[in-house]
Order: structure tokens, then C-alpha cells, then sequence
């Protein structure tokens, strides 16, 4: 049987006094811990709290870390699980073909339709997907005009069922080049996974952060 418990029953564990917890979780627990902040708060506390653990500049050191260079860079994110069959997972199973063709169709479209209408010069696109990558990556250069389209390196994976040194490089990758985006807008089609990865690389990086559903 699955037991479930609420946030309260949960952050009661935490709270005797003479232990310490390290708790690494991809849930976001400050509203339970300071109930008294806004979001604007929250947020800003959880990017602190991340500065406290982590350092970029320590620990970002293998290819495609200088690909923004500096430049301005907007960030487009795509999360699609296993639903286009890159991964074998218990969730999310793959769509049918016709289906994937269909949604790659359109996420495509909003890519392009975004590179179009947003007034940056570069754009980073980043997915867990290889699948929709190498079909975005078939666009002609020559399409956007003079804006460049990036696309870092790496192998793709989810560090959840692949356990490989390269597969979590490149979600590090990936998180910590958002995170150096003036902008990030997630992409997100009605079978898409409504992933929180993107937007907490905005928080890190104080990034414009936008959901655009498609």
C-alpha cells in the first residue's frame, strides 16, 4: 500500500532539536520552512540556499560551459520525458507514432515562432529529448536570419534510470547554461511533463522565467 502524507506531516520529522538533516529532494520546501516570505522571498532564500551548496565556477569544467560566450541568450526548454521513445520508463509511456510526429510538428513551430518574435540575438535551446533535438537541428542556419541557434553538447538522459557520469554532466550542463539566460521560456504542449527544472534556472540566474503552453 502507498502510505501518503501531507507537507505538515512531513516537515514535522525535521523538527527535533538535537539532529541534523540534509534533505536532497526535486521538491521545493520553503513555503513549509518560512511561511512568512512572498515568492519573491521564497525564491530568493531557495537561491541562496542552492549558492550555499553549490558553485558553479567550481564545478562546471567540461565541454560546451562557454557556449553563450557572453552574449545575451535566451533560453527555450522543452521536457518530454520518455513520450517521443528516447527513454524506457515506468511513466510516460511513448505516444504513437502519428502522435509524435504531430507534437514534435508543433513544438518545432513554437521554437521557430519564438526565436521570430523574441528580440535576441541567440538562442539556447535545451531538452531531454535527442529525438526532438536532431529535428530542430535539421532547420536551415539560414532560417532565423542572423540569429543563432545553440544547442550544447552532450549525452542526454535521466539521471533518475541512467546512471552515468556524462548523462549528469549534461543536465548540470544544460541547468547551468539556462541559468546564464536573460530569459527562459519553457514550452509546453498538453502531453508534455510540467517540469519545474527550467524555472528554478531562472531563479538561480535571476531569469525573465515564462510558461508558454502551446
Amino acid at each position: 500500500n502507498t502510505l501518503a502524507f501531507s507537507e505538515a506531516d512531513i516537515m514535522s520529522r525535521f523538527r527535533h532539536k538535537k539532529r541534523a538533516y540534509h534533505l536532497y529532494t526535486n521538491l521545493d520546501f520553503s513555503a513549509a520552512l518560512h511561511p512568512l516570505l512572498n515568492t519573491g522571498e521564497l525564491q530568493q532564500q531557495w537561491k541562496k540556499q542552492f549558492f550555499q551548496l553549490f558553485s558553479f565556477a567550481d564545478n562546471i569544467s567540461f565541454p560546451g560551459q562557454k557556449i553563450i560566450n557572453g552574449i545575451a541568450t535566451c533560453g527555450i526548454h522543452l521536457r518530454f520525458t520518455s513520450i517521443l521513445g528516447d527513454f524506457d520508463e515506468a511513466v510516460n509511456k511513448p505516444l504513437p507514432d502519428e502522435q509524435k510526429q504531430l507534437l514534435i510538428a508543433s513544438c518545432v513551430q513554437a521554437v521557430s515562432q519564438l526565436i521570430q518574435q523574441e528580440k535576441f540575438q541567440q538562442f539556447l535551446v535545451v531538452s531531454d529529448s535527442g529525438t526532438f533535438l536532431n529535428t530542430l537541428k535539421q532547420i536551415p542556419a539560414n532560417t532565423f536570419g542572423n540569429k543563432l541557434l545553440l544547442v550544447p553538447p552532450g549525452k542526454i538522459g535521466h539521471v533518475d534510470v541512467h546512471y552515468d557520469d556524462e548523462v549528469l554532466e549534461k543536465s548540470v550542463l544544460d541547468f547551468y547554461l539556462l541559468s546564464q539566460c536573460k530569459k527562459i521560456i519553457q514550452v509546453k504542449a498538453k502531453q508534455m511533463y510540467n517540469s519545474q527544472y527550467s524555472k528554478y534556472a531562472a531563479i538561480t540566474g535571476d531569469a525573465e522565467y515564462i510558461l508558454h503552453k502551446i
